[in-house]
């Protein structure tokens, strides 16, 4: 007998946060195996940016914000990003708000590791709103996100980000699909370290 795991449309779009907490999961462990006696990092930093989206819906951008505050577990080749993400854009045609909670992966490169590329997955909930004629729902929110920190102090970094998000309201709008790129800075809180023993 043979048993067959068939992933429907909708169950798709949870692999890439699965496998994001799984690979994150496995990362820490078998670097924590390798350097048991290594000192670990562990910083918290809070964000905002302005945001210019295609909505997916109607011909003109929306226009909005977001913010949040992450905290990063520095390795020696990947750090690891637990991110909370909270956004708004408008625009004449629709206005949407979303939470996300991610999972990233970032490396420090650059002279003096002042290069922080990040890259990861999420997902979350939000709102949504179509300003004709009043229609607006809800939806589980699924997102995809890359971008970069460059530190221009040591404490702070202009902030550039790309994100694509999936949102399931109905087969009456065969999904929505709001993309684009946003700028903005993140303020680093001074760093905690510990040890970890044998």
């Amino acid at each position: 007998m043979s048993v067959g795991i068939r992933w429907s449309g909708r169950g798709r779009w949870l692999i890439a946060p699965v496998a994001m907490v799984l690979l994150g999961v496995l990362s820490q462990y078998a670097m924590g195996q390798a350097e048991p006696t290594a000192t670990r990092a562990v910083s918290f930093s809070v964000y905002g940016a302005a945001s210019e989206i295609e909505p997916d819906y109607g011909p003109q951008r929306n226009y909005g914000f977001f913010f949040g505050t992450n905290s990063t577990r520095r390795a020696r080749l990947t750090n690891v990003v637990i991110e909370s993400r909270f956004g708004e854009t408008s625009g004449p045609t629709v206005r949407q708000r979303y939470f996300l909670g991610m999972l990233k992966f970032s490396r420090d490169l650059g002279p003096r590791g002042r290069i922080h590329p990040y890259g990861g997955a999420g997902v979350g909930y939000g709102t949504f709103k179509y300003e004709y004629g009043g229609f607006q729902d809800n939806s589980t929110v699924y997102a995809i996100n890359a971008g970069a920190d460059v530190d221009i102090v040591p404490n702070l970094a202009v902030k550039v980000d790309w994100q694509y998000q999936f949102w399931d309201l109905g087969v009456e709008t065969n999904g929505f699909t709001p993309s684009g790129l946003s700028a903005g800075f993140t303020y680093r809180i001074r760093p905690l370290s510990f040890r970890r023993g044998r």
